[in-house]
């Protein structure tokens, strides 16, 4: 399954504190994009609020051009949207894959 991904003008919020200001990004089917930046830059917090994980105060998420802001992380795994953790929280007597078709 290939899907795009579009954040329009994302913004999230932890308490007071803003973590993402007017994000966007857009990921067409068979396209790699690559988020780089130093630790605390939200780069965790920008794939947490793709999956559901954590709430965008303002902007969308688009999957295939439909809005899926805010779905939670169950109705994204249903439409084929999962997150892998860094490193650990990971079953290391499994494998990658194992570790994916588990997390769908």
């Amino acid at each position: 399954m290939h899907h795009s991904i579009e954040l329009m003008d994302v913004h999230v919020r932890f308490e007071n504190v803003p973590v993402l200001q007017g994000v966007h990004i857009e990921a067409k089917p068979y396209e790699f994009v690559s988020v780089i930046g130093a630790n605390g830059a939200g780069k965790s917090t920008l794939l947490g609020s793709i999956v559901g994980l954590v709430p965008v105060r303002n902007g969308k998420v688009l999957l295939d051009d439909i809005d899926v802001t805010n779905f939670l992380p169950e109705e994204m795994v249903a439409r084929g949207v999962s997150l892998v953790p860094e490193g650990r929280q990971m079953f290391t007597n499994m494998s990658v894959w194992e570790n994916l078709l588990l997390g769908a």
